[in-house]
């Protein structure tokens, strides 16, 4: 009688050893304050409070955005405190030194937590999407294109959304472009609110696309609906043709080739810029396409007679070889080709001899100078691309393009918002090898343990017998 009772003690105490631990491991953190916010547009604020039963030893904000981009989209960042059982923690992201997020743009968040018997555990992951709470803003939609604005009512936005959507049949129908996302434009009331939304931006800055977020912003009233004609196709052309060029190869598209789709994309070129073209051919007084690889001239009378050249020549392209060459092109410098590579291989031509075809289609053959090896010098483009430094992609962002704007001085109205919280969720386990004082090593414990009670048992027998 007695051997049974000594197999339901030697019971009892695995049971015991099993238990107790699992109930330690259910000892977990707990996080009252988990969110971000955004002073628009130069910080993100991350705010964290937890506790344990122990000692929190270690805390990492992981954090990210929506931007596309070649290397993984997230960035550690390592909180500094001293160990205690509960932490209040901050952290600011600061947009001044990493470039700006445009409206639309998505952040999001997490937190990984590690105690000081090694346990960890991680917060679920929130998202925000970030707006400018200085306006109050109205919203029209139609198909893969948001507008929204702050005024004129619902006629001024029916009006920008009409015209963003033919403008994206344009790009569809006779370029053969088609965007791969939603894309947001935001229409601020003057120029004056782009630059504030850009936090460094030329003066003359009135439009910036963000190919990385499928985001455009610009800045026109109600009266300027003639400016908006010609500025947001523009907009539109360098978002999407960005988009479906992006590579992570280090190939971008030359000045000329850029701004001459966006060009293109407003539509049939002007009456002014014809006359412009026409008179520097007459006069033999217009630069090679090679020379506006890299940039364009300062001066306005020569980047405007820049932009209509580059224009004309797309145009040519275009109206020549059909919107399904186009569309080839712009795929096989996707993949990793220069753009005379790219001529080469889709139109049997490079950027000289495109040239060259395109003045004898007006009536100037034999007009190009000799070609040249090597490209002059130009200086800096009065429509930069403006590499603005993102710390989760420092190289391969597709950088924001920014439009000269007209002289405007309004000034801007709008009601102030509150800032949005998301919602605040409990921590879950981070996935991965299991942590130091797990459920799997105990049970090896208990398992183990249990082997020796059953070689002491027939230790015992054996020696009974």
């Amino acid at each position: 009688m007695k051997r049974p009772s000594l197999y339901m003690l030697l019971f009892t105490i695995l049971l015991l050893s099993l238990r107790q631990p699992v109930q330690a491991q259910q000892a977990s953190f707990e996080v009252t304050v988990n969110r971000a916010v955004v002073d628009f547009p130069r910080t993100v604020t991350f705010r964290l409070n937890a506790s344990t039963d122990g000692e929190i030893a270690e805390v990492t904000l992981i954090y990210g955005t929506n931007a596309r981009t070649c290397q993984q989209g997230a960035a550690h960042h390592k909180m500094d405190f001293t160990p205690a059982p509960q932490v209040s923690l901050t952290w600011e992201w600061d947009l001044e030194r990493s470039g700006a997020l445009p409206p639309g743009a998505e952040v999001w968040w997490e937190w990984a937590l590690r105690d000081e018997d090694g346990n960890t555990w991680r917060t679920p992951r929130q998202t925000m999407v970030v707006n400018d709470p200085a306006y109050t803003w109205q919203t029209r939609f139609r198909g893969q294109i948001t507008v929204q604005w702050v005024a004129g009512g619902s006629a001024f936005g029916d009006a920008m959304l009409d015209i963003a959507s033919r403008s994206l049949d344009r790009l569809v129908n006779e370029m053969g472009i088609a965007p791969i996302s939603p894309i947001l434009i935001t229409i601020y009331p003057d120029v004056e609110g782009v630059r504030n939304a850009l936090i460094h931006s030329a003066e003359w800055t009135g439009g910036v696309a963000f190919p990385a977020y499928n985001s455009i912003i610009v800045g026109f009233g109600p009266q300027e609906t003639d400016w908006a004609q010609e500025v947001l196709p523009h907009e539109l052309g360098h978002l999407v043709v960005d988009t479906l060029v992006f590579n992570c190869k280090g190939i971008s598209l030359p000045t000329w080739l850029s701004e001459g789709l966006a060009v293109y994309a407003e539509g049939d070129l002007s009456e002014a810029d014809t006359e412009r073209l026409q008179t520097a051919l007459e006069n033999d007084d217009l630069p090679p396409l090679t020379a506006l690889a890299t940039g364009f001239s300062p001066y306005a009378e020569e980047a405007a007679r820049s932009y209509a050249h580059s224009g004309a020549v797309v145009a040519y392209l275009v109206e020549t070889y059909g919107p399904g060459k186009l569309n080839a092109f712009l795929r096989y410098i996707q993949t990793g080709h220069k753009t005379d590579e790219a001529l080469q291989a889709i139109y049997g031509l490079d950027t000289y001899e495109l040239d060259r075809a395109w003045r004898t289609s007006w009536g100037y053959a034999d007009q190009l100078p000799e070609r040249e090896e090597t490209p002059p010098a130009t200086t800096a483009t009065p429509v930069p691309t403006l590499a603005l430094w993102n710390p989760l992609d420092a190289t391969a962002t597709p950088a924001p393009k920014a439009t000269a704007s007209p002289e405007v001085s309004s000034t801007p109205t709008g009601t102030p918002q509150g800032t949005a919280t998301p919602s605040e969720g409990a921590p879950t386990p981070e996935s991965g090898s299991p942590p130091k004082g797990s459920p799997i090593p105990r049970l090896l414990v208990g398992a183990t343990l249990l082997l020796v009670i059953l070689l002491v048992i027939l230790v015992f027998r054996f020696k009974r017998s």
